[in-house]
This record gives C-alpha cells, sequence and structure tokens, in this order.
C-alpha cells in the first residue's frame, strides 16, 4: 500500500473487511479484549507502526488506554500512560479528526511521557455516540508512507462508528452483569 489514493475497488475492498471484522466486534464484551482489537485492525487497515484505543469518561479524561504495536520492553520503558494533553486532548475537545503529518512540527505535540517511542506522522479519530465522545482510535508511523491519507481517515471513521456500537454494548453487558448480582444478594 503507498500513499496515492486508494481505487474505488481498493477502498471498497477495505470497506468490506472492516464491516466483517466489525461483526465480531459487537459480540466481544470484554473492554479490554475489545480495544485491543480495535486497536489492532486500525493499525492493519491504515498501516500504522502503532496504535491505541482510549476510553474517555465524562470529564474526558482517559480511564482506559489500550496500545498496540510497542514490545513489552519498550511499554515498560514509558514513564506513565497517557493524560490526554497534546494530539490525544485535541482530537478529544475537537470532537473531529485530527491528521498531522510530522508531530515535531505541530504545536500541540506535547506531554509526551519520558521512554516513548519517536512518533511521526499522527490520525486520531474520535470514537462517538450521538455527540458524546466515548473515546479515540490514534495512529501513529505510517509505513508505506509518509502521512496518513483522507482514505485512511474514512476508514477509521467507519471503524470508530462501529467501535462506539461494540463499546455501549460491552458496558451493558457489564451493567447488566453489576445489577443481576445485586439482584441475587437479595
Amino acid at each position: 500500500m503507498d500513499s496515492s489514493p486508494l481505487t474505488k475497488k481498493q477502498l471498497e475492498q477495505r470497506l468490506l473487511t472492516l464491516h466483517q471484522v466489525s461483526l465480531q466486534l459487537v459480540q466481544d464484551i470484554s473492554i479490554d479484549s475489545l480495544l485491543e482489537k480495535i486497536a489492532a485492525l486500525a493499525c492493519q487497515e491504515a498501516d500504522a507502526r502503532y496504535g491505541a484505543v482510549s476510553i474517555v469518561n465524562e470529564q474526558k479524561e482517559i480511564e482506559r488506554f489500550i496500545s498496540v504495536g510497542m514490545t513489552r520492553a519498550e511499554i515498560d520503558e514509558v514513564s506513565h500512560s497517557p493524560v490526554g494533553k497534546g494530539l490525544l486532548g485535541a482530537v478529544i475537545q475537537s470532537r473531529e479528526p485530527v491528521r498531522v503529518a510530522n508531530v515535531a512540527e505541530d504545536p500541540r505535540a506535547v506531554g509526551f511521557p519520558v521512554g516513548h517511542p519517536l512518533m511521526t506522522s499522527f490520525l486520531g479519530v474520535p470514537i462517538r455516540q450521538g455527540e458524546q465522545v466515548l473515546g479515540q482510535i490514534f495512529l501513529t508511523n505510517k509505513i508505506s508512507g509518509a502521512e496518513f491519507t483522507d482514505d485512511d481517515r474514512l476508514v477509521i471513521e467507519m471503524l470508530a462508528g462501529y467501535a462506539s456500537a461494540a463499546i455501549t454494548n460491552a458496558r451493558l453487558y457489564k451493567d447488566l452483569i453489576q445489577r443481576d448480582r445485586i439482584l441475587t444478594r437479595r
């Protein structure tokens, strides 16, 4: 895959693959497993070296963060988990996709923890349910080109839509289990 625009046939194939995988996502009821699958699929579809998915709380603070592409040693080198500042915060605040060709040249690129791998290109897409931001998908370091394309953005936005439904389902399932436990104790 290169950085030139996809043909209609290539885009249709990517979207069909994404749809097929989305059917599997909505069946996953473990939040961590679900987030890892979403991050891995996003990396695969956009040809990214690193990917992550976060879930934010009502105060728009990151409450859960799952990444893919880093080794255990690289993860251990990072001094702290992301806190939703910089480019990550820009995606949350704007509720719109953020695409950056060179992270080092973007003034919003702040707050990287000590030991964080070098980031070049960036694509961040919010996971929304209506007007509410549930979380976001982040991709960095496009492998097959200098930066992420509009086609990448389109595909990841579609994945974010599927992710929204899957995350909502997983949360509902978790709530039902908790309520069932409470009722069983009575």
